[in-house]
């Protein structure tokens, strides 16, 4: 039975790749895509819903059966924390928390690896918190992907994530490598395949461990 999902975050570099995938898989009949802006990107399944996230509450649901969140952003465009920790925790909160309003069985969230509440980055300490609290919602199934560093063509320069990719081609593998450089559309294809997965519960993974 082919099924309907859901997608927050589509513009961005593995979302996008993620909505390519859903669109293009046997596996989905619809994608429904809440956006911002319009997207490009056109397919036959695809609907976009432009809307706005800080009223996301006031969307009418509407049935679906996974949903898939890539929203994120960073604090150079944030500018700073308290907006940043809207896009990155409160937002990814609220879509999950939609996302049971609209019927769906399975919520499948895109974070970092080194994600923890307790973290000293505030990067990861925001993304860590987010994982527990979409983890306290109840969803039948929960997958959280902590992706590693994120090669992709990006509309704007990110100078540590640059530094950080240049740096493993000197790190020997077997050092560090669920931080290793992953292509955008790698992650993604990783991802919606592992969506497959009938399993119920908490699965928290890196798509680098499906490409050994």
């Amino acid at each position: 039975m082919k099924k309907i999902a859901l997608i927050a975050g589509a513009s961005g570099a593995v979302g996008s790749e993620i909505l390519k995938n859903l669109c293009q898989s046997e596996h989905y009949s619809k994608v429904i895509a809440l956006v911002r802006h319009e997207l490009e990107f056109t397919h036959e399944k695809l609907e976009a819903k432009v809307i706005n996230f800080d009223e996301l509450k006031d969307e009418v649901p509407f049935i679906v059966d996974e949903v898939f969140c890539a929203l994120g952003t960073t604090m150079k465009a944030a500018k700073h924390k308290e907006q940043f920790y809207k896009v990155d925790a409160t937002y990814p909160i609220n879509f999950a928390k939609f996302g049971l309003e609209c019927g769906a069985k399975r919520f499948v969230f895109i974070s970092a690896v080194g994600a923890s509440r307790k973290s000293g980055s505030f990067y990861l300490k925001v993304k860590g918190q987010a994982e527990s609290k979409i983890q306290e919602l109840g969803y039948n199934s929960l997958q959280i992907v902590r992706t590693p560093l994120i090669k992709a063509d990006r509309k704007e320069f990110r100078l540590g994530e640059y530094l950080a990719i240049k740096a493993f081609k000197f790190i020997p593998k077997g050092f560090l490598d669920e931080y290793r450089p992953m292509r955008a559309e790698d992650i993604a294809k990783v991802v919606v395949e592992v969506a497959q997965d009938h399993s119920e519960g908490v699965k928290i993974y890196s798509p680098m461990e499906y490409t050994k």
